[in-house]
């Protein structure tokens, strides 16, 4: 907790509170953009906020179409994008590969773009914190196939 506190500290309570105002998902054609994804087989009317920010293997594993592509980050996969025919995600551990994939989507096209992942020293106070997400299933070690489910 000390980590959020700093951090809010750092950002100031305006950039707080313009996060806290900002819609949980967004709708862009047939793509529908959330943070972690969505629980399969309950309209977007209906998702609980706690799904749309922390869901993991429910929505990772189904296959099932949403009515829409999902567009997704909070699951890491350190080797590039995952893209299945109902979802695509794009979160590729940046802030411990220097990786970043960003998904460009304009006339029905998408396309990925990514900086190239890089090997960087990681600092002590990096490593705990990371230690202790990966504890709280937050964060799954690099190259396994899990995927973190925990809740801070």
């Amino acid at each position: 907790m000390d980590n959020l506190r700093i951090s809010a500290d750092v950002v100031g309570v305006e950039v707080i509170d313009w996060l806290d105002e900002l819609p949980l998902h967004h709708r862009h054609g047939g793509y529908l953009l959330v943070h972690a994804g969505i629980r399969p087989g309950v309209s977007l009317r209906k998702q609980r906020q706690d799904d749309l920010l922390w869901i993991t293997d429910d929505f990772l594993t189904s296959r099932e179409s949403h009515g829409m592509t999902v567009v997704h980050g909070h699951s890491i996969n350190e080797s590039g994008p995952v893209i299945h025919a109902n979802r695509i995600g794009i979160d590729t551990g940046a802030y411990r590969t220097g990786r970043l994939t960003a998904l460009g989507i304009e006339n029905g096209e998408t396309w990925t773009l990514n900086t190239m992942a890089t090997t960087k020293a990681t600092s002590a106070a990096d490593d705990a914190a990371f230690e202790t997400y990966y504890k709280r299933g937050l964060a799954c070690k690099p190259g396994s196939d899990q995927t973190a489910a925990g809740t801070i």
